[in-house]
């Protein structure tokens, strides 16, 4: 399978919120290859791909990669997305209260989504369902060698 094989189309505008309120653009993140996770703390498989996504911030943050966990958890949730976060020893941007609409503008249906963006705000490939690491790392491989600082 072509790890790149989903029809290139730039990522829509996306503001997040963080954890301690603060907003995010999605956009403040170009010129860098972007792992965008779309999950929830009630979501069972977006559970069990905590450690994979951590893993690859771990092992990719050095390399001009950044990965962000979108949650649809709200405020009130919040204890429980950070409960998350620490058993998993999250070291990405997690951000909350994520809309339906953003999700759909995104062509995501369901979680856990992993959108991949290349370095111009290019969506590379949409991943549903839980990662699988393998696939997820030659993925990342190919967007770092193909893809060149803006």
């Amino acid at each position: 399978m072509c790890p790149l094989a989903w029809p290139q189309e730039s990522a829509p505008s996306l503001i997040l919120q963080g954890t301690n309120g603060q907003e995010h653009k999605l956009q403040q993140y170009s010129g860098r290859i972007v792992v965008l996770n779309f999950w929830a703390t009630w979501c069972t498989p977006c559970l069990h791909e905590m450690p994979i996504l951590a893993a690859t911030y771990k092992s990719y943050s050095r390399r001009d990669l950044v990965v962000l966990g979108a949650s649809l958890d709200d405020a009130k949730n919040l204890d429980a997305v950070n409960a998350v976060v620490r058993k998993y020893k999250i070291k990405y941007r997690v951000f909350i209260n994520v809309s339906t609409e953003s999700m759909e503008s995104f062509g995501v249906e369901s979680v856990p989504t992993t959108i991949l963006l290349d370095r111009n705000g290019q969506i590379m490939a949409r991943i549903s369902g839980k990662v699988d690491q393998f696939a997820l790392k030659r993925r990342i491989e190919t967007l770092l060698l193909n893809s060149h600082k803006p």
